[in-house]
This record gives C-alpha cells, structure tokens and sequence, in this order.
C-alpha cells in the first residue's frame, strides 16, 4: 500500500490524524442495517493518507482533481469505490467540447472499475457555464 499516515502523524489541516471507523446511522436509514448502507468519504487535499481514509470503513473513497483517480485505482483495493474527480474549473474556463473530451477521458480510464462514480473533484463552480455542465451531463449519460 501507498505511503499512509499513521495514527497520531499531523493531518494537512493540522490537527491528530485519529481514523475512526465509521458507521451508519440507523435514524437516517432505520429499516437498513450498516452493512446496506454505502458510506462515502471525501478529503480535499489528502493524497498521503490513504491508509487512514480506509481505516474509516468506508465503501467508497472521493479523490479530488489534484489526484490521479488512474492513481488512485491503482493504489487502492478493487473492493473500494471511487468517486471523482473532473477538475471543477473546467466548467469555468473551458468549452463544452474541451468539456467533453475531458470527461470521457475520465469515464474511460475508470471503465471496469467497480464502484466507480462519476463525479466533480469537489463541486461545481458558482461562475460555472451552462453549456459546460450540459456537455458534461450529456457524455456521462451517454457514455457506453
């Protein structure tokens, strides 16, 4: 596996690096037990740790843009999910063809990979293009 904190190292923020297991709760969900219900964890800017993000238990994993998410697939188990990772400022500062091409880029290195969500590396831009989002939405619904 990667080169992961350990327990007690310092987080990028700062503060103890403590992995807790996470589980789900039941007055979300009442009518399905932990094992039924997906848990994803996202941490912007934590690509050394991917140790302590498996120690959470959860299912699937969020990478953001700065990541390679081909990285990722390789470093991580098969039985984890991702999710990511579009660089959000492309649907800033680009056209929907550039747009497009980019994502199904993405969508084509990532094909096979079980779990795998699509996804923006962390969320969409406030100055983001109408015709950008479009272009992406319509390559991941048509993707094949």
């Amino acid at each position: 596996m990667d080169e992961g904190n350990r327990g007690g190292t310092k987080s990028r923020a700062g503060s103890p690096s403590t992995p807790r297991k996470i589980s789900a709760r039941s007055e979300t969900a009442p009518y399905l037990s932990n094992d039924e219900v997906p848990i994803i964890i996202f941490s912007l800017g934590t690509h050394s740790n991917w140790n302590d993000l498996l120690a959470t238990g959860a299912n699937v994993l969020g990478v953001d843009w700065q990541f390679p998410l081909t990285q990722a697939r390789r470093l991580l188990p098969d039985n984890i999910g991702l999710q990511g990772n579009l660089a959000p400022a492309l649907l800033s500062d680009a056209t929907p063809k550039v747009v497009a091409a980019k994502t199904s880029q993405l969508l084509e290195d990532m094909r096979g990979r079980k779990g795998y969500v699509f996804n923006l590396g962390h969320g969409v831009p406030p100055t983001a293009k109408l015709e950008n989002i479009t272009a992406l939405v319509g390559t991941v619904r048509n993707f094949k």
